[in-house]
């Protein structure tokens, strides 16, 4: 399977791609900051862009579903948003779409009859997966140092945030004790 990045405002997209979104019933509009094109001698497989923060555009041939296609434009998409600077992705999806999103780490913001909006926050995942140090240095062939301070940024977030769950955990479970002797005293 080939793999291409590009950034549709300055690079033409094949015509293969909005025969693709049609194929899965989705409406070609305004191109994004980067787009990931994965095919085959078969032809385009599957597509997915990034615009800024946002997802769109995410369409796998129905003949091509069930191979986690899905996950390599996901996992391409992230990388290429964390080595800009961004920590935070959100997408818009059908409903009956969650729990393939979920399995990718997204989790759901809002919800109504036809759409459902996830997020996944970048900064999180990368560094409790350990891919960070890959992802710093896939940034425009500068190396880990071209990234250092979105790095140490995004290390410190990841723990504050394990920090902050595991206080929270704790404080749970110091109140549910704190409850049971109440209750056992009232007895």
């Amino acid at each position: 399977m080939d793999l291409e990045l590009l950034n549709p405002r300055t690079q033409a997209l094949p015509p293969e791609w909005a025969v693709l979104l049609k194929k899965t019933g989705l409406t070609p509009g305004e191109p994004a900051e980067r787009t990931v094109l994965l095919w085959d001698d078969d032809g385009h497989a599957a597509t997915g862009s990034r615009d800024g923060n946002l997802i769109k555009y995410m369409a796998v041939d129905p003949l091509r579903q069930g191979e986690d296609l899905t996950a390599s434009l996901l996992t391409n998409l992230r990388q290429d948003a964390f080595s800009c600077g961004i920590s935070h992705l959100f997408l818009y999806t059908k409903p009956r779409n969650r729990l393939m999103f979920q399995n990718l780490f997204f989790y759901p913001v809002a919800e109504t009859g036809d759409v459902l909006n996830l997020t996944i926050s970048l900064t999180f995942i990368e560094f409790s997966t350990g891919k960070t140090s890959k992802l710093a240095d896939t940034s425009e062939g500068t190396g880990s140092g071209g990234n250092a301070s979105a790095a140490e940024k995004a290390r410190a977030t990841y723990e504050a945030t394990v920090a902050a769950k595991n206080e929270a955990k704790n404080a749970t479970a110091s109140a549910v004790d704190r409850a049971g002797k109440k209750v056992a005293m009232l007895r």
